[in-house]
């Protein structure tokens, strides 16, 4: 079921990404939520590539939660792809971030990705 996915999130840092996907489920008539984690090798590390799923969730509010319960880190890497729908949550995640988490963020890029202005995750 997992071949019919629609990406509508994406955060990258060296060497990985993590995206968030959307499929639509049939028998339910509702959408459920995953996200993917790839990591490449790091041979002289021992470090093994990782390609996996997570469990679906069943609300896109429950899929963001199980992103940042699993990486607590995932509003300090470097955005890629923010789809429009999920837009306004992204936002107010970001917010609630700057409001516990001030250092490591900048957000030039998230500004550059969802189209606003300066400072304007700040406010």
């Amino acid at each position: 079921m997992k071949d019919s996915k629609t990406q509508i999130f994406q955060v990258g840092a060296e060497g990985g990404s993590i995206t968030l996907y959307k499929i639509y489920d049939e028998d339910t008539d509702s959408y459920r939520f995953f996200h993917n984690v790839q990591e490449m090798a790091y041979e002289d590390l021992d470090f093994e590539a990782t390609n996996r799923d997570s469990e679906f969730s069943h609300t896109l509010i429950g899929a963001f939660q199980k992103l940042q319960q699993e990486f607590a880190y995932v509003w300090s890497m470097h955005p890629t792809f923010v789809g429009s729908e999920v837009k306004e949550l992204v936002i107010s995640f970001l917010k609630e971030h700057l409001v516990t988490e001030r250092k490591d963020f900048s957000s030039e890029r998230w500004e550059q990705i969802l189209k606003l202005d300066r400072n304007d995750l700040r406010k």
